[in-house]
């Protein structure tokens, strides 16, 4: 079978375009219609002004997970720490949910979930007595830096490196999570 049409990508476009609407939010209080989609964030901990957190989903850590990147760099300047939660596929992680050496620490917190994904924790505080746990944020930034600002590129990076995921494996889910540790 031999078809011919449009191939340009602006006419395809320009064509699938009042069929496409923008993802939206739920309307904030006070707002009559959803606004733009955005990433979760908030200030955490017991450092006012220098702890952050964001998360996204599988679509956005499709684009690169940018957003996040605020985070990162926020806590990066003010010489603070890391700590992230990431979500794949079981099948993805290399030791078994719970094993010390993937996560040391008093709780190692590997969440099942029943879509056949596991939720993992790192930089999590190391226990009572231990330190404040987390990653240097500055390492993390030159890692999204080197990465060309894609954060979920580090991230699954750092996870091979470590050899804590499987090469070629993709995040559901990315959390970070940045403090200033009180002086």
């Amino acid at each position: 079978m031999q078809a011919d049409g449009i191939t340009d990508v602006e006419q395809l476009k320009a064509i699938a375009g009042r069929d496409i609407t923008r993802r939206t939010a739920r309307p904030l209080p006070g707002e009559r219609v959803g606004g733009k989609a955005r990433v979760r964030t908030k200030d955490i901990t017991e450092t006012p002004g220098h702890s952050a957190m964001a998360r996204a989903g599988k679509q956005h850590l499709a684009s690169g997970g940018s957003r996040l990147a605020k985070v990162i760099a926020h806590t990066a300047a003010v010489g603070g720490n890391l700590a992230f939660t990431v979500r794949a596929r079981k099948g993805a992680f290399t030791m078994d949910a719970g094993r010390r050496d993937d996560s040391p620490g008093l709780r190692r917190n590997v969440v099942q979930r029943r879509d056949g994904t596991e939720e993992r924790d790192y930089g999590k505080s190391l226990g009572g007595g231990q330190g404040p746990g987390g990653f240097d944020a500055q390492d993390f930034k030159d890692r999204v830096d080197r990465a060309g600002g894609d954060v979920t590129a580090a991230v699954v990076g750092w996870l091979v490196e470590t050899g804590r995921l499987n090469p070629g494996s993709q995040l559901t889910h990315l959390e970070i999570r940045g403090w200033k540790t009180q002086d």
